[in-house]
């Protein structure tokens, strides 16, 4: 098999470390290209608050779990 560590640190001598590119993100309305990391963060954390605030796909909730809630008093 040979010395897969040796093998795998000289090939980083030669090629150097892969570098990760964030892609730009469109902002909520639409009008900016978002290029900032913290506000690509920003704007994805938006994005799944607004998913999970969506009371429409309620329906995918397990039957068993909707019967085993209490009913609220009025």
């Amino acid at each position: 098999m040979g010395d897969m560590r040796a093998f795998y640190v000289a090939l980083m001598a030669v090629y150097g470390p892969s570098h990760q590119i964030q892609a730009p993100l469109r902002s909520s309305d639409g009008s900016a290209l978002l290029t900032d990391k913290e506000a690509i963060l920003q704007r994805w954390s938006e994005h799944f608050e607004g998913l999970f605030s969506d009371r429409s796909w309620s329906w995918m909730i397990h039957p068993l779990v909707k019967r085993s809630r209490k009913p609220q008093c009025s």
